[in-house]
């Protein structure tokens, strides 16, 4: 899959479709959400080196990785998890019509798919 380009909606069709946690996602949104090619060397990046796969934050397997993940690329939000329901929206002083919430199959998918709802709605804001 080397090459591919994968969008945010490409990310959050995946993980709504995800029945559990699964590895090749969690390397997808790593790839997309957190790798930086500007630092990329051979044997320390997931792109080049499959075998570190074991290294990679099991985002679609632990609540702790999903809401590390949602600190990172959404630093300062808040969240809210319910069973498999999260919900995330932005600090004090920010317009309403800005928090964004999903369902999962599992409690870290519904966090993923919160935070790839919120990034996609960003992105859109940017391009429009």
């Amino acid at each position: 899959r080397e090459g591919v380009v994968v969008t945010l909606t490409d990310l959050f069709a995946r993980v709504e479709a995800a029945t559990g946690p699964d590895r090749e996602l969690d390397g997808a949104l790593w790839r997309k959400l957190i790798f930086d090619p500007q630092l990329a060397r051979p044997g320390n990046d997931w792109t080049l080196t499959p075998n570190l796969g074991r290294k990679k934050p099991r985002y679609t397997a632990s609540i702790d990785a999903a809401l590390a993940l949602a600190e990172r690329v959404l630093p300062g939000w808040a969240w809210m998890l319910r069973g498999s329901f999260a919900k995330l929206w932005e600090p004090h002083g920010k317009p309403p019509g800005n928090d964004f919430d999903a369902m999962g199959r599992s409690p870290a998918l519904a966090i993923i798919a919160a935070i790839l709802k919120a990034l996609i709605a960003a992105e859109t804001k940017v391009t429009t």
